[in-house]
């Protein structure tokens, strides 16, 4: 079927949004990340040996090449960059949507995206202020019986980049949870018959992300069961079925 000239134009205009939206979140990520470089990623690295580790002697953080320092610094600019231009990447999503919206879903997405941030700002001081140092204390405590811990700066900085992150995700569970419900989706009840099935996959993700001891898959399954629980509660709240 040919489409007609009012089509294709219409077409061509959302690319150009598209592209101009794109265009927006990629400069506002280079501006961020490119402050973060310069002001205080050099601090926030240091900050992060001193938090997990300054109290462990013998633990050393070390560099294996010329350039692992500067592409550390380069990484936690970006992550930094990110995160600081989410409100932008959102907004600009918001903005490219909001034409295919009707009334009740903008309303909705002005609450969920905000949230979303919000928990995800959360879920990643969580993970470094109660999870990270406990999992450290762990691990170092069984290295130095056999082993001296000289730590790679990049695996260093990696581990708690990922970690974070992947916590920061985990925490919008009970805002996905919500959603699907609101929108009559999945029912409270099937999250909850499903609880058995969550409660294993607690534990594979917190395998997943830590190391494969069973005290490091316990600290990061109990908050993420509790996070189902949570979510078994936000669904029956919103729920329309």
């Amino acid at each position: 079927m040919k489409m007609t000239s009012p089509e294709k134009q219409s077409i061509i205009e959302h690319l150009e949004e598209l592209r101009r939206c794109l265009i927006i979140c990629i400069v506002a990520v280079f501006v961020f990340s490119s402050i973060a470089f310069m002001l205080f990623s050099e601090d926030v690295i240091l900050k992060m040996e001193i938090d997990l580790l300054d109290k462990y002697e013998g633990v050393k953080v070390i560099a294996t090449s010329f350039m692992e320092a500067i592409m550390v610094r380069f990484k936690v600019s970006m992550f930094f960059g990110i995160y600081f231009s989410l409100p932008v990447i959102m907004y600009q999503f918001f903005r490219f949507v909001m034409p295919a919206l009707y009334a009740n879903e903008r309303k909705s997405m002005l609450i969920i995206l905000p949230a979303s941030l919000i928990l995800f700002t959360l879920g990643a001081l969580f993970a470094y202020a109660v999870l990270l140092p406990v999992i450290v204390k762990f691990l170092i405590g069984f290295t130095f019986p056999i082993a001296e811990p000289y730590l790679k700066l990049t695996e260093l900085i990696s581990f708690i980049a990922l970690f974070t992150f992947m916590m920061g995700v985990i925490f919008q569970w009970p805002l996905i949870t919500a959603v699907l419900s609101n929108f009559g989706v999945v029912s409270p009840k099937t999250w909850s018959e499903k609880r058995r099935h969550a409660i294993v996959v607690c534990f594979i993700v917190g395998a997943f992300i830590t190391d494969p001891t069973l005290v490091s898959q316990i600290l990061v399954a109990i908050p993420m069961i509790i996070l189902y629980e949570i979510g078994i509660l936000t669904a029956k709240i919103v729920w329309k079925g």
